[in-house]
């Protein structure tokens, strides 16, 4: 199923979707099967404000919830408290797709505020441009879970990491873990004041952070240190106008 519009086309904005809050929590956009796309539309919430605090009464733009397949192109996000477009999943069943050359801002609503929020198994996150967020890029660090994330500029404005990996299980502990694979490579991210990836644990493949160019030394990559240090490798970045073969050492003590 493809649900379309024309952004982009003779300066169109595209067909809009949006929801006014009137309590509670919710997605705008629910896909109930596989393999959907949705492009050139303009999506939005009401929760721009920077920590607002929603408590769990949050709401979402998309969310591919138990499917898979689902890709998301040419789109203006705004506005979401939870996420502008989500993978969730239930027990057992996976959520994976490709989120591609979107605009994605205005979702920094306190505890949760993702751009792409994935829970299990993978994504292609590629060629998007962010800006105000909480964390642009998040996942749950469940075992099996990992993404790429390529060729996406983020700008100046995040309230915290711009790519966030949890501990799982949470709260945090010595036997958490996080994921398995995750890429992080061709991103050009502008964030000075907060690390641009905070990985929560040990993960079980790797953390790979490549060929990228990061506005600062202070906003690279941060492994907590409580669940030990390992697997995350850093080559060929360019950090605040420097060209890094190796590094620089991600276990930096980035205050949180």
């Amino acid at each position: 199923m493809i649900l379309a519009s024309d952004r982009g086309l003779n300066g169109s904005p595209g067909g809009r979707i949006f929801r006014t809050r009137s309590g509670g929590s919710g997605i705008a956009t629910l896909v109930a099967g596989d393999n959907v796309r949705i492009t050139g539309l303009c999506i939005e919430g009401p929760d721009t404000a920077q920590n607002q605090n929603r408590g769990n009464n949050v709401l979402g733009g998309i969310n591919a919830y138990n499917h898979i397949g689902l890709e998301v192109d040419n789109c203006e996000l705004s506005g979401w408290s939870y996420a502008a477009v989500a993978f969730d999943r239930s027990a057992g069943s996976t959520a994976t797709g490709y989120v591609h050359h979107n605009y994605i801002h205005h979702c920094q609503a306190k505890g949760y505020g993702y751009g792409v929020a994935k829970s299990f198994w993978a994504a292609l996150i590629e060629a998007n441009l962010f800006d105000y967020m909480r964390h642009a890029v998040a996942d749950s660090g469940a075992a099996g879970s990992g993404y790429e994330a390529r060729y996406n500029i983020f700008l100046t404005h995040c309230i915290d990491a711009v790519f966030d990996m949890h501990h799982n299980p949470m709260p945090p502990s010595p036997t958490s873990h996080t994921g398995d694979l995750y890429k992080i490579h061709h991103n050009t991210i502008g964030v000075t004041d907060h690390a641009a990836v905070s990985i929560g644990a040990i993960p079980g493949i790797g953390l790979y952070v490549d060929h990228n160019r990061f506005a600062s030394e202070f906003a690279t990559v941060y492994q907590w240190e409580s669940q030990g240090y390992g697997k995350v490798y850093m080559t060929q970045d360019m950090v605040g106008g420097v060209l890094y073969a190796e590094g620089p050492n991600h276990h930096n003590a980035i205050p949180r």
